[in-house]
This record gives C-alpha cells, structure tokens and sequence, in this order.
C-alpha cells in the first residue's frame, strides 16, 4: 500500500480502524509518515484498543498530515456493564473487551502491564494520569489528551445523539460497526 501511495499520492486518505483495527490504523500511520508527501488523513477510530503509549508514539511522527481525527467509544458506565463474553455472563467477567485487554492482556517490556491505558477507554482521558508511575506513560497520556482536545480533533461517547458527525448509539463493543448512527457519523465525519 505505501508503494502505491509513493506511486501516486492521494490527496485524501480515509482510514477507520474498530478495536484491534486502531492498531492496524496507527501502524498505517507510523508507514505513511515514512514517506516524502504523505496524504492528509482524516482518522477515526471505534472502540479502540491501542495503547496510550503506541499512539502517542504515531502521533509524534504523523500529526502533520492527520488532519481530522474522531473517536466513537463508550462512557466508562456502558464500558463496565458490556459483559465480555455477552447478556447473562457478567459472573465470568462483567466489563468489556477492552477491561479485559487494559487489564490482563497488556505487556511493557515482557512485564505484565495490568490496567495498561488503552486510547478508548474514557477512564483513562481523564485530565490526569495519576494511577501511571512512569514517566514516559505519563507523557504518552497527556500527549494523546492534548491530542484529542486539538482542533478538529474529537471524541463522542455513546450514547449520544448529536449533530451530524457527532453521533453513536452503541451499547456494546462489537456494536460499533453494526450502529446505523456511529456509521452515519464516520460517514460525514470523512465527507
């Protein structure tokens, strides 16, 4: 894909990533910011999983050319009541996906990584990252902070029925990319 855009360059890209998908989405980032003339890019992510840290890592290399960045995710109280493994199973694990993978899943150097910030996460965009120790965490939280508060830059909780580009009605993880009103807004947020 980077040799074609090399190729010919579009003036706009396009590019959505849901959960794992925002990783995939950042790691287009990182490769398009290796090339001369990268393409402006409008970014939005649903219900991401990727870490704090990786992202403030991208931004620092493609913030020139993501112009436009919108983010769909849960408030932190639909967040902890979307029982992983679906309606009825809250006694095995009561929150979502992304509790699971900030909670458990997380390494940073080969270490476990428990309640690592994941950029979808409302509990985590707080003002403040004081539940971090280290330093370069810190800094990744806030810069992402400063990031999403950025001009044309933004994010919508669900449930939230807003003007266009500003809507999502999820209730649930995987809901983001069945939610006719979150897919209307990734529609007219790219334009």
């Amino acid at each position: 894909m980077i040799k074609a855009f090399e190729a010919g360059r579009p003036s706009l890209l396009c590019v959505s990533g849901h959960s794992a998908g925002s990783i995939w989405a950042a790691a287009l980032i990182r490769a398009l910011a290796s090339i001369a003339n990268p393409p402006d890019v409008r970014l939005a992510f649903l219900a991401p999983a990727v870490r704090m840290d990786e992202f403030a890592d991208v931004l620092q290399l493609g913030t020139p050319f993501v112009r436009a960045f919108r983010m769909f995710t849960m408030n932190d109280e639909l967040e902890r009541k979307d029982a992983v493994l679906g309606p009825g199973t809250a006694a095995i694990y009561p929150c979502s996906l992304l509790y699971v993978i900030s909670g458990v899943l997380e390494d940073q150097r080969a270490e476990a990584f428990p309640d690592a910030p994941i950029v979808g996460m409302q509990r985590f965009l707080g003002s403040d990252p004081a539940w971090l120790t280290d330093p370069r965490q810190i800094a990744s939280a806030r810069a992402v902070l400063n990031f999403l508060t950025s001009p044309n830059h933004g994010v919508v909780y669900a449930t939230t029925e807003g003007n266009p580009g500003l809507s999502s009605l999820a209730t649930s993880h995987g809901a983001f990319d069945d939610d006719q009103m979150t897919l209307a807004s990734v529609v007219t947020f790219f334009g």
